[in-house]
């Protein structure tokens, strides 16, 4: 079950549309369902389902949205393994940038693991719950879910590289990412245009991720790559396009 709960957790950086610039953009679509394919060496191994809800905070200083996604197995995979793996964030999109608050991890698949984030500004802390460890906020942090907002804003602005620090249960990280081209990407939802951006290790051997944004999507990833040299690991493609109206985004 380890292969599939990794490429859930690969998801939470990127399996995510974008907002896009602040004031000169309409607010995100709310109420999106997204459903993806996991595959592994060419077998299905379930679904990833994922939700996005959210509501103009009070006094109309940006948005807070909640995403929430639950991995599960399916087909002959249901024989190997039981459980499933659920993940959610709540956060807020602000003018001067992206504020998570919380963010949530449970794995039921025979190797339990439990994560709870709570993200302090006024005390310039982030606290997990679960082992009762503190680190440094900084700005910027983000947690595994916000953090993909952050990437696709600059991939919507025609940047080509981005560094973020990432909070997860071991403490903070530096994530880095490139954008290595453009091309179309075959899903089960279609063929898409689209941006894609790599993940960058420095140790040569380390497994790696790949994304293919689609900008009619509201750079929505319509595939997602888990690759260790030349080899692919895993696989996780779109398999409907969302309903929700992105032609707002674009204008």
């Amino acid at each position: 079950m380890r292969a599939f709960t990794l490429l859930a957790a690969c998801l939470a950086l990127v399996l995510l549309p974008t907002l896009l610039a602040a004031e000169s953009r309409a607010p995100f679509p709310e109420g999106i369902d997204l459903e993806y394919r996991v595959k592994r060496s060419g077998f299905t191994l379930g679904t990833m389902e994922r939700t996005i809800s959210g509501e103009t905070v009070q006094g109309g200083n940006g948005h807070e949205y909640r995403v929430a996604s639950v991995a599960r197995p399916g087909g002959m995979a249901r024989l190997l393994f039981s459980g499933e793996t659920r993940e959610s964030s709540r956060f807020r999109w602000e003018e001067d940038g992206i504020r998570p608050l919380e963010y949530r991890y449970r794995q039921r698949t025979g190797e339990d693991k439990d994560i709870r984030l709570s993200f302090h500004y006024g005390e310039a802390v982030v606290r997990e719950a679960v082992r009762g460890r503190e680190w440094a906020l900084e700005a910027g942090t983000q947690d595994l879910v916000s953090a993909q907002f952050a990437v696709m804003r600059g991939v919507a602005a025609g940047e080509e590289s981005f560094e973020f620090r990432v909070v997860d249960e071991d403490g903070p990280e530096t994530y880095r990412y490139e954008v290595t081209g453009e091309t179309r990407r075959e899903t089960p939802a279609g063929t898409w245009q689209t941006v894609r951006v790599e993940q960058i290790r420095d140790k040569p051997g380390k497994r790696r991720s790949l994304f293919w944004l689609a900008p009619e999507l509201g750079y929505l990833p319509v595939a997602v790559e888990q690759r260790k040299g030349d080899d692919r690991k895993g696989l996780l493609e779109l398999l409907k396009a969302p309903e929700a109206d992105f032609s707002a985004m674009e204008e």
